[in-house]
């Protein structure tokens, strides 16, 4: 994650990770408007990121709002898509997808997801897909 030459815009996970000890995704050296593509894996945590505290961002895919794929989903079908899994999945962080002239930054809580303006759910065009931690 932190080689420039290599990987100098994109970071590709290309297996899940599950069972691992310690800290996979950290605040590493270079880290710096990347994007981070599960390319449909998953990370297993353990569940104990309150005690590390780190936020770095995340940016999964980019790309612009004429050629999303859900922007023809209405607001309240992403709200309940989130929902849903958080329903399911409390204690995990769920690292949403932004487009980049939007925000960088990922935010993530227990219950809910916070977006442009507090917990209301605007811009879905800018909202792509979930990535659970």
């Amino acid at each position: 994650m932190n080689d420039n030459n290599n990987c100098s815009s994109t970071v590709k996970l290309n297996q899940s990770i599950t069972n691992q000890a310690g800290s996979c995704i950290y605040n590493p050296l270079n880290w710096t408007n990347k994007i981070f593509d599960c390319q449909g894996n998953t990370i297993d945590g353990d569940k104990n990121r309150t005690y590390y505290n780190n936020k770095i961002p995340i940016v999964i895919e980019v790309f612009t709002r004429d050629g999303c794929p859900i922007c023809y989903h209405v607001d309240e079908g992403a709200k309940k898509l989130a929902d849903e899994y958080n329903e399911k999945n409390k204690n995990s962080v769920i690292l949403l997808k932004y487009h980049l002239q939007d925000t960088l930054a990922t935010q993530a809580g227990l219950d809910r997801r916070i977006f442009y303006h507090g917990d209301k759910w605007w811009n879905v065009c800018n909202y792509y897909e979930l990535c659970a931690i």
